[in-house]
This record gives C-alpha cells, sequence and structure tokens, in this order.
C-alpha cells in the first residue's frame, strides 16, 4: 500500500494538536464505520486525548478510532499476531533478576564489582539496560564498541564499562530466553509483526506530542508505513528554513 506522509509543524502553542483533533473529528462524523483511525499520542496522555474525542460535540463515542501510545499499540500488535505468549516480567522481578546476576557474576566484571553491593546500583542498571533496549542496543553491540574505545583519554575506564554492561546485558537476555518477556522488548516484537496485524491494514494515522523517538519507536513506526494509506506527524519545529513541498506540510 502506498502510504502518504504529511508533516504538521509549528513552534509550541501554534494548535498542531488542535488540528489533529479537529480532523479526527471530522472522519469520525463524516464515516463512524470508514477505515480505521490511530491517534499516537505519549501513554500519559492517551486517557486525556480519549476523553476529549469521546465527549467531542456530534460525536457518541467511536469503534473506528484507537488512541494509543507506542508500547500500547505494540501490545496491540502482539495480542493480535501473537508472539508474546510469555509471562511478562514486572519491575520487581527484573530487579530480583538483575539482583541475582550481580551477585552470580560480581568477580568477573571489571568495574562494577566494587558497586555492585551499593544501595541503588540494580535499580540505576536496571533503567540503564532499559535504555539500551529503547535504543536497539544489545550485548553484541556494546562488546562491539568497547575495543574501540580503549585508550581514550576523554573516557577513562569507558571501555571497561562497556565491558561490564555488554556482560550483564548478556547474562540478562539468557535469563529471559524463552521464560519471560521484559517489557522493554514489546516494541523490538511488535515491529516485523506489525505488517501481518489485520486490524490496522488500510489504517489512518496522526502522531502527536513527541520531541523524538527512540530508535524502538522508529521500527514501529516503519511496521506502520507498510500498512497505513495516510500517516500525519505533528513536530515541534520552526519551519522558517526548511525545504518540504508544499503539498506534504501544514505550517502553524
Amino acid at each position: 500500500m502506498n502510504c502518504r506522509l504529511q508533516f504538521i509543524l509549528g513552534r509550541a502553542g501554534t494548535g498542531k494538536t488542535h488540528a489533529c483533533r479537529e480532523a479526527i473529528l471530522a472522519e469520525l462524523r463524516r464515516d463512524p464505520r470508514g477505515h480505521p483511525l490511530l491517534l499516537l499520542v505519549p501513554e500519559q496522555f492517551t486517557f486525556q486525548m480519549e476523553r476529549e474525542l469521546a465527549t467531542a460535540h456530534g460525536i457518541h463515542g467511536f469503534l473506528r478510532l484507537q488512541v494509543l501510545g507506542f508500547r500500547r499499540l505494540a501490545a496491540r500488535v502482539l495480542e493480535e499476531v501473537g508472539g508474546a505468549t510469555r509471562p511478562r516480567l514486572t519491575e520487581v522481578g527484573r530487579l530480583m533478576a538483575l539482583r541475582a546476576i550481580l551477585q552470580r557474576h560480581r568477580l568477573d566484571l571489571q568495574l562494577f564489582g566494587r558497586s555492585a553491593t551499593r544501595r541503588g546500583f540494580v535499580e540505576q542498571l536496571a533503567r540503564t539496560l532499559g535504555e539500551l533496549r529503547a535504543c536497539a542496543i544489545d550485548a553484541d553491540r556494546l562488546e562491539a564498541a568497547a575495543p574501540r574505545l580503549s585508550g581514550r583519554r576523554a573516557s577513562p575506564g569507558l571501555e571497561a564499562k562497556l565491558a561490564d554492561l555488554s556482560l550483564l546485558a548478556r547474562v540478562y537476555e539468557e535469563h529471559l530466553r524463552g521464560k519471560f518477556l521484559d517489557p522493554d522488548e514489546l516494541l523490538t516484537l511488535a515491529a516485523p509483526r506489525l505488517p501481518r496485524a489485520g486490524g490496522f491494514q488500510g489504517v489512518e494515522v496522526w502522531v502527536d506530542g513527541f520531541a523524538g523517538f527512540t530508535p524502538q519507536e522508529y521500527l514501529l513506526l516503519d511496521g506502520l508505513f507498510r500498512v497505513a494509506r495516510q500517516i500525519h506527524i505533528s513536530l515541534c519545529l520552526d519551519p522558517a528554513g526548511l525545504e518540504l513541498p508544499p503539498q506534504d506540510v501544514d505550517v502553524f
């Protein structure tokens, strides 16, 4: 399917969200049972946006529109096409697993061994591994990067840190494999499966409220491009100086 991409550009407070909202409402009023619609917003805004749309003038509920964040979109895809049958690891379960891994491999760590028992270290390690997953960086990439940074005066100890992180990430991945699903994996698992999700075939998408996208989110957007008829992306950018075809850009 050929997907048309539209950018909605403007500085903060110039009406980009209002424009997305009005376009969705116009489509809902035009045909309550037309092609599927999807509004992608940050997770913390999904309830607010869904409520505003559902209570707008002339709208008495809707079936064709979904208001989701990236993680909920990934969960919907996996629910439809499969791939998430493993039990999900809770935050407490993740900390327990990492604490056990640190205890078991403490003597194998070059730099983190002395910090492994410090208060708050396990929580910081969990956040770091989550950020690495969001950026699609696995243990192999960390291991490959460590030797290239050896001897850099500007980054003393960085090679050892990367070596320790790659070891911990690899052991953690092995701990999960076939047994548990880390919630940070959802987007990576869903992205290649999204084109098989029948509920999103021919969808029209609005993406609003994001300051930027992680590599995982780009993967999911790429999956949407393969099935969507049209994608509208609002970006908080000053349009002055941008050279884009006028028919593909709305400036606010």
